[in-house]
C-alpha cells in the first residue's frame, strides 16, 4: 500500500516537472517571438560604416578644419597591434573570443551580485552585445532592449567574424571630449595613429568606454591611471600581453599631446563650409567623411589675420 503511495507521488511529482517545463519554454519562446518582431536585420553591418566628419586640409596638408556629426575617423583594425585590440578585450570582455555572442556565466555572476546588501545592477554586456547595442537598438535601460540584445548578439556572431565585430565596436564607442572611436581618440589624447599606439596609451584607451566624460586623463588623470592599471592587470591575467611589458607600464605617468592651437582663416573655412554645404547638402558634409584640399596657407592666413587685426585696432584708436 504505502509503495502504491509512493509511485503516485512520485508519477505526481514528475507530471509536475514536466509541465513546469513545458510551460517555462512555451513562456521562453513567445517572449522571444514577441520581442524579435520588427528587430533590425545584422546582415546591414557587413558593410556598415558610422558617421564620419568631413575633414579639410591646408595647402602644407595640414588639418584646418572639420565639419561633423560625431567627431569620427574609421580605423582599420587589421592595422592595429594586437596588445592595441586586447586592451578593449581585456577591459570589456575578456572572453571575446571564445563565446558566441553571450557570457552566460557573467550574466549568472552580474544576477547574484544583486542580492548582496547595496550591489548595483550589473549588464555583463560582452563586445558583441555592445556593437548591437550602439548600432542597432538604443542606450535606454530597460529589461526590453536587454531582451532584444540577447537576441540579437548571437546573430551578429554568426554573419560577421570576431574582428569584424570588433572593429564595428572600436569604430563607435565613444571617448569623451567629443571623440568617437578608436582613432579620434588616440589623435587627441596622444597626437598619434591607433596604431602607434603603445601599451600603456592602449590600456589608457581601453578603461575609457567604462565612463568617457569621467575617467580620462584629460579629465581625471588619476581615475584614468587607476583605470589603466585594472586594464594592464587584466591583460597580465587572461595572458593578453607580455608581463614584462606590463610592468614596466605599470608605474610609468600617462603622458597627453599638447592641444594644437585653433587653425586660422575661421571665415575662410566657414565659406569652404558652406560652399560644400550647397553642392553636396549638410547630411553628406557632417557624416560622410569627406576629404577636402583648400590653397589656405596657414602662415601667409595667419599673417593676414594679425595685419587685419592690427589695422582695425588702430582705425578703432583714432576714431
Amino acid at each position: 500500500m504505502a509503495s502504491r503511495k509512493q509511485s503516485r507521488w512520485v508519477q505526481r511529482l514528475l507530471l509536475g516537472l514536466i509541465l513546469s517545463l513545458l510551460s517555462g519554454s512555451a513562456g521562453i519562446l513567445g517572449i522571444y517571438a514577441y520581442y524579435d518582431r520588427g528587430l533590425p536585420s545584422v546582415e546591414a553591418l557587413r558593410t556598415y560604416r558610422p558617421p564620419q566628419g568631413t575633414k579639410v586640409y591646408c595647402s602644407d596638408h595640414a588639418l584646418c578644419a572639420e565639419f561633423y556629426q560625431e567627431r569620427r575617423t574609421w580605423a582599420d583594425v587589421a592595422s592595429l597591434p594586437a596588445y592595441v585590440k586586447n586592451a578593449f578585450v581585456a577591459a570589456e570582455d575578456a572572453d571575446f573570443y571564445h563565446h558566441e555572442g553571450l557570457d552566460y556565466w557573467g550574466m549568472v555572476r552580474a544576477g547574484l551580485k544583486l542580492f548582496k546588501p547595496g550591489a548595483r545592477a550589473q549588464g555583463a554586456s560582452t563586445i558583441t552585445q555592445q556593437a548591437c547595442k550602439n548600432i542597432l537598438l538604443s542606450h535606454e535601460r530597460k529589461l526590453s532592449r536587454k531582451i532584444r540584445e540577447w537576441i540579437l548578439a548571437p546573430r551578429l556572431e554568426r554573419a560577421l567574424g570576431k574582428d569584424q565585430i570588433l572593429a564595428l565596436y572600436l569604430n563607435q564607442i565613444y571617448f569623451g571630449h567629443l571623440r568617437y572611436g578608436i582613432e579620434e581618440a588616440s589623435l587627441y589624447y596622444f597626437g598619434k595613429h591607433a596604431r602607434d599606439l603603445s601599451l600603456g596609451e592602449a590600456a589608457t584607451l581601453g578603461g575609457i568606454p567604462q565612463s568617457p566624460d569621467r575617467i580620462n586623463p584629460a579629465t581625471n588623470m588619476a581615475k584614468a591611471k587607476e583605470r589603466q592599471r585594472y586594464v594592464l592587470a587584466q591583460m597580465d591575467k587572461h595572458r593578453l600581453a607580455s608581463s614584462n611589458l606590463i610592468k614596466a607600464e605599470w608605474d610609468r605617468p600617462i603622458v597627453l599631446s599638447p592641444q594644437p592651437k585653433a587653425a586660422p582663416g575661421a571665415y575662410y573655412t566657414e565659406e569652404v563650409r558652406r560652399t560644400l554645404v550647397d553642392h553636396f547638402g549638410e547630411t553628406t558634409v557632417l557624416t560622410g567623411g569627406l576629404r577636402v584640399d583648400i590653397a589656405m596657407d596657414p602662415v601667409l592666413q595667419e599673417a593676414a589675420d594679425t595685419a587685419l587685426a592690427q589695422r582695425l585696432e588702430g582705425i578703432d584708436r583714432q576714431m
